[in-house]
């Protein structure tokens, strides 16, 4: 009897690092990328490891900072996930409604026909989700680009999901990164 007791035991312990390991593969775990400048977190795929960060120059904006990872480089299967913090100037948003300041992000996509544009609701905040393919060539690449405006700070905040395969930028793990972020007040 005491045999089938240390068998269980042993069991059971394995059986709770197995469940460890793979929670802390699979993204179970809580490891959102915080940014304390820009007042976001966002759950990447696979974790806060890797994320890179650069500072751009952008029309409309006084400054811009993007946040990235990149999965399957150089294959079919190509997906990008971004969050770019544009700080705005004044000049850009005064008089705008919310809607035409969260398009100053999509620099003029949401006219083009192609573009899907729905309304969305992220954790209590409210903003636009659009999809657009663009072709070059014989090379195409979709964009997802969800944009949300936080007034009081000034800043426009872009989502952005791209990939090769146009069913990448809608996937549970693109919906999991989008429903993720959140600003922090």
């Amino acid at each position: 009897m005491k045999k089938q007791n240390i068998c269980i035991a042993a069991m059971l312990t394995v059986g709770v690092l197995i469940l460890a390991v793979a929670c802390s593969k699979f993204g179970a775990s809580s490891s959102d990328y915080s940014n304390a400048t820009d007042k976001f977190s966002i759950a990447f795929p696979s974790g806060s490891g890797g994320v890179e960060t650069k500072t751009d120059t952008v029309r409309f904006a006084k400054s811009a900072r993007s946040y990235s990872k990149q999965f399957d480089n150089r294959s079919n299967n190509f997906r990008s996930y971004e969050v770019q913090v544009l700080d705005m100037d004044n000049s850009s948003v005064e008089g705008k409604s919310q809607r035409e300041i969260l398009e100053i992000a999509l620099n003029g996509w949401e006219k083009e026909p192609e573009t899907k544009i729905k309304e969305i609701t992220v954790h209590g905040k409210s903003g636009i989700d659009s999809l657009r393919t663009v072709t070059i060539g014989s090379v195409s690449m979709t964009f997802r680009e969800v944009v949300f405006w936080s007034d009081a700070d000034k800043k426009l905040y872009v989502v952005k999901v791209s990939a090769v395969k146009k069913e990448n930028t809608t996937t549970t793990e693109a919906d999991a990164f989008v429903n993720s972020f959140k600003l922090n007040a």
